[in-house]
């Protein structure tokens, strides 16, 4: 497919781009967040109107509607030219790993939160300076970008500056943007990027949800190189579902690669028309297009790599305390399975959804789920071993620099005793015999909350597919109520987000969306709807339906059979991302009550920028919508 995007959007940096394999490159450049301050405010004082929101606002302005953007997340098709910096002594300084990583931040204020809450809400006020440095987390640079922490009902302004060489933005996964769906942050779909130079503020409230969850750039493969952060919301609400702990942390997963995310991505989307369409970019076991393995796992921005680069992440305890560490798999790829050896994990929250507490042995995540977990100090003081391992079985070929690593990364939980010291390392063996946790495994959420009974019925199906182009991209195609022809998502000529094309009065035009290849599903009214998604794939998908919390009323293997699948209402799982298996189906169940056009979408960053980025877009009731919209991306 031929790309669509701006001509602005083009990265540049200081050398002519030269194809390379997948490398182990030390010296590729990474995206970080400078923040300068954050304040707090009380919400009384900040009653200033929207036109101190931002000093360069090209985006959109939505209020009232909810379109659902089935986004087959399995690639885009824009490639991104990426331009390499300098090597060696080239290019900016080396940041040191402890000035780029943030450990301090990421132990969270706890209870005090939960005490302030009561003393009313507040205006969390930031300013981000978004660039390039080097680092090197592994030994081979990252991140992580800055915590957000708020209370349930807190407004929350986020200045974003960019000053990379192409366009950002930001999206906050897993907050309902009830009210402004044009701060929801997906580029194409709901804002413009934010132009090189430009400052865009973010401005929005959260209201009727509490949990861990992240933010992360929705801008091509922009995130995989290290634009994201953790977000976590306090309500007092939740002490009536979590049993009481004492300290709690944040520990981000994620897979690390060691070469810039363009690079990758182009060998990826690379053909040769000339071989039969046979692809030219990575090849895995079955020499179709392989999703690029990573080099290495990160622990809060820390890891290890061959050499014995990089360090370890450390959690800190005290004896007899119980600590919840909220887990965000914060990854590209491959989902992490997280444990702590001779500590038994509870699960309490899944996706901001609490749950009746399961101990286990180990929590798998996959790209974007989120966990809380309880774990009690309660083994004799010492060093353990925390490990983070990925998922071999996603992995079409595997490189040595994972290989020497063991796929894992290594972190170190330290009891308080124990005085810390660079040469003292665990000696712990894995001894648990807990069930596991996996990405699809269903709890029972808390409070209890039946899903009233589906008004609306969808069928859908993902695949991917060669193209008369020689890609091969993923598509969604609608099954019921109406057959229709599979599309794989481009976002729109001329620079317009799809937001932008919303019909004044009320209506979007869903076929000329779809002959842009973008599947629309419009609902006029509140509604509860069943999607079910039949992954036609050889791979495992995760996907995300923003601005939603969903029931997940049926999965199974095998195509969704409409009538005959047994379909569980009573209490079910709630999440926001759900990861469909290799040929296997899901039924999810939502309501349409969030005015907006909402993105859903495989998480997989590398199919997010290959294909289908979604199954569709949903907009809720848009009869109710009221848009004022800047309809193109110029700048």
């Amino acid at each position: 497919m031929t790309s669509l995007l701006p001509h602005w959007l083009t990265p540049s940096f200081a050398r002519p781009y030269e194809p390379i394999p997948l490398s182990d490159d030390p010296f590729s450049p990474r995206l970080s967040i400078d923040s300068d301050s954050h304040e707090f405010k009380p919400s009384e004082s900040s009653s200033s109107s929207h036109r101190d929101r931002t000093r360069s606002r090209r985006g959109v302005a939505l209020a009232g509607a909810v379109l659902l953007i089935l986004l087959l997340a399995l690639g885009a098709a824009a490639v991104l030219t990426g331009r390499r910096q300098g090597l060696g002594g080239a290019g900016p300084p080396l940041v040191p790993l402890a000035e780029l990583v943030k450990a301090d931040e990421l132990r969270l204020g706890g209870l005090e939160w939960l005490e302030e809450a009561e003393g009313g809400l507040r205006t969390r006020e930031y300013w981000w300076d978004v660039e390039e440095v080097r680092a090197a987390p592994d030994g081979v640079e990252k991140y992580p970008g800055p915590l957000i922490e708020v209370n349930e009902g807190d407004r929350v302004m986020v200045h974003v500056t960019n000053k990379l060489e192409k366009g950002t933005a930001i999206h906050w996964h897993g907050l309902y943007q009830n009210g402004t769906n044009y701060y929801d942050g997906t580029t194409g779909i709901t804002q413009c990027p934010i132009p090189p130079g430009e400052t865009f503020t973010y401005d929005f409230n959260v209201t009727g949800q509490f949990g861990t969850t992240w933010w992360h750039s929705h801008f091509s493969t922009q995130y995989t190189d290290g634009l994201v952060g953790p977000l976590v919301i306090h309500s007092p609400r939740e002490r009536n579902y979590v049993p009481t702990y004492n300290v709690e942390q944040v520990v981000l997963l994620s897979d690390h690669y060691h070469t810039f995310s363009t690079e990758l991505l182009q060998l990826y989307l690379a053909t040769d028309p000339a071989n039969q369409g046979v692809l030219a970019g990575i090849k895995g076991n079955n020499q179709v297009a392989a999703e690029p393995t990573p080099d290495s796992v990160t622990i809060n921005g820390v890891g290890q790599s061959a050499g014995g680069g990089g360090g370890y992440a450390e959690v800190v305890v005290e004896p007899g305390q119980r600590v919840r560490l909220r887990l965000v798999n914060a990854g590209s790829f491959t989902a992490i399975k997280f444990s702590v050896d001779h500590h038994p994990l509870t699960v309490i929250e899944l996706d901001g959804v609490n749950v009746e507490p399961y101990t286990v042995s180990s929590v798998t995540l996959a790209v974007a789920q989120r966990a809380s977990v309880i774990l009690e100090a309660d083994q004799p003081d010492g060093l353990y071993w925390i490990r983070a391992i990925v998922d071999r079985a996603m992995l079409q070929y595997t490189t040595p620099t994972l290989e020497s690593i063991d796929f894992r990364a290594l972190g170190i939980l330290r009891y308080s005793i124990i005085a810390p010291s660079p040469s003292l390392l665990p000696q712990s063996l894995s001894n648990l015999t807990h069930p596991s946790l996996s990405p699809t495994d269903l709890l029972t959420p808390l409070p209890a909350l039946d899903a009233p009974n589906p008004t609306k019925s969808l069928v859908v199906h993902t695949e991917f597919q060669y193209t008369a182009e020689h890609e091969f991209l993923g598509f969604f195609g609608e099954l019921w109520p109406e057959r229709g022809v599979g599309m794989s998502y481009e976002e729109l000529r001329g620079g317009r987000t799809t937001l932008g094309t919303y019909k004044g009065e009320g209506k979007v035009d869903r076929e000329g969306l779809q002959e842009n290849g973008q599947l629309v599903f419009e609902f006029e009214d509140v509604e509860v709807v069943d999607l079910a998604v039949d992954n036609l794939d050889d791979g495992d998908h995760p996907f995300h339906l923003h601005g939603h919390t969903f029931w997940i009323v049926n999965q199974g293997h095998g195509r969704y059979m409409r009538g005959r699948s047994v379909l569980n209402a009573t209490n079910p799982m709630r999440r926001d991302t759900v990861v469909i298996p290799a040929f296997s189906h899901v039924v999810l169940r939502f309501r349409t009550d969030n005015p907006g056009l909402w993105a859903f979408h495989c998480h997989v960053q590398w199919h997010m920028n290959r294909v289908a980025t979604g199954i569709d877009e949903v907009m809720d009731f848009p009869a109710r919508l009221d848009i004022s919209v800047h309809s193109g991306c110029s700048f």
